[in-house]
């Protein structure tokens, strides 16, 4: 867009035509407006328009242009430097719009939605005209001053995109267009490269970040837990909430808190990245129930023993009557083997829902 030259301001176009008396014409049934704009610069120059409206018009409608004369100062006729004509067989209509609030030409195929052409008002008391031949008859033709090739295919762009029409380039816009298409594109497509790259960049920070985590969860000692009926649990000691989801897939943990087991479970990670947290189960540091029915049923030792040819791990309370109460009040009812010592003696008890049956004996090591 030219800014340092002056531009006629819509408001002095509209100030005229809404002040300039309407005339019907014969018998065409249309209305005609003619009347002078002067430039503002106070050169005496000015432009004599003559526009129409069809009685048919609808409300709304706004007057078209039909002819327009630039008058030099003291001229009585002017030089014509727009006349209204049809183009290749199809009807076009030119008016006066704002854009940006400077006056413009357009000239518009309404049947087809297409903006033909763009004129700042300016420039049709600033340019040189010729003429052009269209059709048998010679029309004026702008032949330099006025906007830029670059400002007038960013104008008629920007018009044609307000007023929902299609833009129709001369050869010369066409090929700014498609350069203005081309940089976009490219600018567009830079843009998706350094968003991947972005992201790219960001994936190896964070594979960096989780390979780091899980190391430094991996290099930390198994914990062991034991559940409330004494069996053990073992896992990775997870600390802080969510420090868990950078380990594979159905690892066991172990949830720690203040230095102590808390809940053991099993990790584990669907293809969709979903997190679950199964066979979760509340743990102790150690198996110890506690005082029941004046019986101290705590664990107070883990064995190994040697029982019909299998190894297995025993739990060993204080009594008899300690793994009796276990039985009855504590649920303890699997055939878990239990034992106590007796003397020297660790006795083993095979304990179900009906009774504690004598399995063996050993001696304690």
């Amino acid at each position: 867009m030219p800014s340092e030259r002056y531009k006629m301001k819509f408001f002095t176009f509209f100030e005229a035509l809404d002040s300039a008396e309407e005339v019907p014409s014969s018998p065409g049934g249309f209305f005609y407006k003619n009347f002078k704009v002067e430039d503002d610069e106070g050169t005496g120059n000015s432009l004599s328009f003559s526009m129409g409206i069809s009685a048919n018009a609808p409300t709304d409608g706004t007057f078209s242009v039909s002819k327009i004369f630039r008058m030099k100062k003291g001229e009585s006729t002017g030089q014509p430097v727009y006349s209204f004509c049809k183009m290749d067989g199809r009807q076009r209509r030119a008016e006066v719009i704002e854009h940006l609030g400077d006056a413009y030409i357009t000239v518009v195929c309404d049947r087809d939605r297409q903006l033909d052409e763009v004129y700042l008002m300016q420039d049709l008391l600033d340019g040189t005209f010729g003429t052009q031949k269209i059709g048998g008859k010679f029309y004026p033709r702008l032949l330099s001053g006025g906007m830029t090739l670059t400002e007038r295919q960013k104008v008629k762009r920007e018009i044609a995109e307000a007023r929902g029409l299609t833009p129709v380039y001369t050869p010369g816009e066409q090929v700014l267009a498609e350069k203005e298409i081309s940089v976009r594109q490219a600018a567009q497509a830079a843009e998706r490269e350094a968003s991947r790259t972005l992201a790219d960049m960001k994936k190896k920070e964070e594979d960096e970040r989780r390979g780091s985590k899980l190391a430094a969860l991996l290099q930390r000692p198994k914990a062991q837990a034991f559940t409330a009926d004494g069996g053990k649990r073992f896992g990775v000691p997870i600390e802080t909430e969510g420090e868990d989801e950078v380990l594979a897939d159905n690892t066991f943990c172990i949830r720690m808190q203040g230095g102590l087991p808390t809940e053991a479970y099993i990790f584990r990670k669907a293809p969709n990245g979903r997190v679950k947290r199964t066979n979760r189960t509340e743990v102790f540091q150690s198996y110890r129930v506690g005082v029941s029915k004046g019986v101290d049923v705590s664990v107070i030792d883990v064995v190994t023993v040697m029982l019909e040819d299998d190894v297995i791990e025993v739990s060993v309370v204080g009594s008899f009557e300690a793994i009796e109460v276990l039985r009855t009040e504590h649920g303890l009812n699997s055939g878990a083997i239990m034992g106590h010592y007796k003397d020297d003696v660790l006795v083993l008890y095979k304990v179900t829902k009906q009774k504690s049956e004598h399995v063996g004996t050993t001696m304690s090591s």
